[in-house]
């Protein structure tokens, strides 16, 4: 990236996160007690993921990388190397790449190389829940949590663990859905700052810098990867569910993209600050829940039968499902 655009990201981040970030220490001086509640979590409140993470043996290759190969080499935030991911890699099927010679002909190769990045994709989204938490790839997968930026990080790991090119894709203008004001303010009364915030996730996505994707590099184009919401959280906000390839349909560009091989800096430290309010936490994942299990409901009744009456709207559902998809 040209020192002209870094200076203009960081322009674009900082005019949006400052004004936020000023109203939170406000907020801290006005209303010390609600403030100290976002601190302390119930003593049953476990944020612990609920996978294991693969043990890494001897056998398992790491690739060796090109220092110099830009979107491919290890960075501060994607440890390619780290043996807890190359684990994880290798439980997703990187195995299989390594094993084939790379031939951008060879549509053999290209189907190994969508395979592998939609399952790592998959895992990621269905895995590492959105919430303050991790930071490295390493430090995400440990935790299991992390907004937008921690989840492209790990996933962006995973694909050039398996000689996959990706970056992030930082959209510093994107207009949200309006469903996700909904949410916001859901969250905003669990946090008891509806009235002060109004719809508090809402304003905090659009902060940091509005959204965050990832782009991976198959079959000469480079391709959509957004690992924010699992699945049962998108269909329980009545979102289809995203795939590789897909465009978010709860964020759009609105102005300039800028396409970066490691995670924007500026926010590292206010994410680690956060991750020290563990009730913060706790009230996001209550805010989150009741779509969570919305969209839980749903998905019994079957995923492909979702997916196609979400393309016609709510008039194409059976009734069972319509009945479901307008509670919450």
């Amino acid at each position: 990236m040209k020192i002209t655009e870094q200076l203009g990201l960081m322009k674009a981040m900082g005019g949006r996160t400052i004004p936020l970030i000023s109203k939170i220490f406000f907020f801290r001086l006005i209303h010390p007690k609600i403030f100290d509640q976002w601190k302390e979590a119930p003593e049953d409140y476990d944020p612990k993921p609920n996978y294991e993470i693969p043990k890494y043996e001897e056998w398992m290759k790491i690739p060796d990388f090109d220092k110099d190969e830009l979107y491919l080499r290890p960075t501060l935030g994607c440890e390619c190397e780290a043996p807890e991911i190359v684990a994880l890699a290798y439980k997703l099927g990187v195995d299989k790449l390594l094993a084939k010679e790379r031939s951008s002909s060879d549509l053999a190769q290209r189907q190994l190389e969508w395979k592998y990045a939609e399952n790592a994709l998959k895992w990621v989204k269905n895995n590492i829940k959105f919430n303050i938490g991790g930071g490295t790839a390493t430090e995400t997968l440990r935790e299991g949590m992390g907004v937008c930026i921690q989840q492209m990080t790990l996933f962006i790991t995973l694909c050039r663990i398996g000689g996959l090119k990706a970056r992030y894709k930082v959209m510093v203008s994107s207009e949200l859905d309006p469903r996700m004001q909904e949410l916001g303010m859901g969250i905003s009364k669990e946090m008891g700052v509806d009235q002060i915030f109004g719809d508090f996730l809402y304003k905090v996505l659009n902060a940091f810098p509005g959204h965050i994707l990832a782009e991976v590099y198959i079959d000469g184009r480079w391709v959509n990867a957004d690992p924010t919401f699992s699945d049962e959280l998108e269909v329980g906000l009545g979102y289809e569910i995203s795939k590789l390839g897909y465009e978010p349909e709860w964020a759009s560009e609105t102005g300039k993209v800028y396409y970066l091989e490691d995670s924007p800096r500026m926010g590292r430290p206010l994410l680690k600050w956060g991750k020290s309010f563990r009730g913060l936490q706790y009230m996001i994942d209550k805010g989150f829940e009741p779509y969570a299990e919305k969209g839980r409901e749903i998905l019994k009744l079957g995923e492909e039968s979702y997916e196609e009456k979400m393309k016609k709207g709510y008039e194409g559902l059976s009734k069972e499902l319509s009945d479901i998809m307008k509670r919450v």
